[in-house]
């Protein structure tokens, strides 16, 4: 009984693995880029600088100064669907 019990776990496990990874990979559709190489853009001036000397891609980067919790908004996507969709800053 042990035996027969301990091939369906494995009989199951194995089917998981199997339809785990014979899943196609979701293609990545890149609905809006906002390059950061000025302050161009930005809604929120306000406390925002440009700052060429630290970048990730070599554009530079904002730099946001603020002294108590605010809000600042950087970009407007307008009417965009973004359902089921990934937002990378």
């Amino acid at each position: 009984m042990m035996m027969r019990n301990l091939g369906l776990c494995l009989c199951v496990i194995i089917i998981f693995v199997i339809v785990t990874c014979s899943k196609a990979p979701q293609q990545v559709m890149e609905l809006k880029k906002f390059p950061i190489d000025s302050l161009e853009g930005i809604i929120t001036q306000s406390g925002v600088q440009f700052d060429k000397q630290v970048s990730s891609d070599g554009n530079g980067s904002l730099k946001i100064t603020a002294t108590e919790p605010t809000v600042v908004r950087l970009f407007e996507f307008g009417n965009i669907d973004i359902e089921n969709a990934r937002l990378i800053y």
